[in-house]
């Protein structure tokens, strides 16, 4: 695929097919960056949409910030959706991607959102979302030992170029990101999560993980199905686009499809297509 790698707004990204009239946005998770995505970026599935995978502050190439809050993080993204004149779009959120997608919905106006391994964070803030798993605790440290990085990459799922890509990823990663991050939201630095998506429009895809052992599916199946949201369980850990690359992007383009076209979401036509993908009771 055709694509650049560009900088606007204090933020780094990859452009891919910038002729395309509709986009998907993709917003990667704690310590990650836009080469998370690269198994997205480099499907011939998603060839008729301009594609964007940015780096959220603090991350990546992306500038640092002085202190972070899902919602700065939520009105920086905003302004490179300005400056790119973004009119038809979707956002794609992972984990703490999710999040700061769900804070974009009262700055910029997406066709659609898919979340992947989101809690919605609602207020007062409750930790029923996530999982008491010590495998995850670098995602809350400023530094840590690269034998606990393995163990965290190999509970993402994570192989071979996979698992080096998310080390250099985590190393490049702001140090005062992981602590900061954690301790705004503890001290209610973000809009309610679950008020925003119930005054959302647009269609939301729910990706659900069965073997997720970051966040806690049950909950999360909870929230969206309360919201009314369209999901999809899926047979893997919390980094779908990565462990089952080629079953999610057959799920996200059509998902894209069909907002794109207007037909709408058909729930019964994704299980009889990717009764492969679905989990089981």
């Amino acid at each position: 695929m055709d694509y650049s790698i560009k900088k606007s707004c204090g933020l780094t990204y990859l452009d891919f097919q910038s002729d395309k009239p509709h986009a998907i946005i993709f917003i990667h998770g704690n310590s990650h960056s836009k080469m998370s995505f690269l198994n997205q970026l480099n499907d011939q599935k998603f060839s008729q949409y301009r594609l964007i995978a940015i780096d959220l502050p603090g991350h990546g190439d992306s500038d640092t910030l002085a202190g972070y809050t899902l919602i700065q993080m939520a009105d920086t993204l905003a302004n490179l959706i300005f400056d790119l004149n973004l009119i038809d779009f979707i956002v794609v959120g992972h984990s703490l991607g999710g999040h700061v997608a769900t804070q974009l919905l009262n700055r910029v106006s997406p066709k659609a959102l898919a979340l992947f391994g989101t809690p919605p964070l609602e207020k007062p803030l409750s930790m029923e979302g996530f999982l008491p798993n010590p495998l995850a605790a670098p995602l809350a440290l400023e530094q840590t030992s690269i034998s606990d990085l393995n163990l965290l990459a190999d509970e993402f799922g994570y192989k071979n170029q996979d698992k080096e890509i998310f080390i250099k990823d985590y190393s490049k990663t702001d140090i005062k990101f992981r602590s900061t991050i954690f301790g705004s939201v503890f001290q209610g630095h973000y809009e309610d999560e679950q008020i925003l998506l119930s005054q959302f429009k647009g269609n939301v895809l729910g990706i659900i993980s069965a073997r997720d052992g970051i966040v806690n599916s049950n909950f999360i199946r909870s929230e969206y199905n309360e919201l009314g949201f369209k999901i999809i369980d899926i047979d893997s850990g919390h980094c779908p686009h990565v462990e089952i690359a080629e079953q999610f992007n057959t799920l996200l383009s059509l998902f894209a499809d069909e907002v794109f076209t207007d037909t709408g979401f058909q729930r019964e036509k994704h299980n009889s297509i990717y009764e492969g993908i679905l989990t089981y009771e």
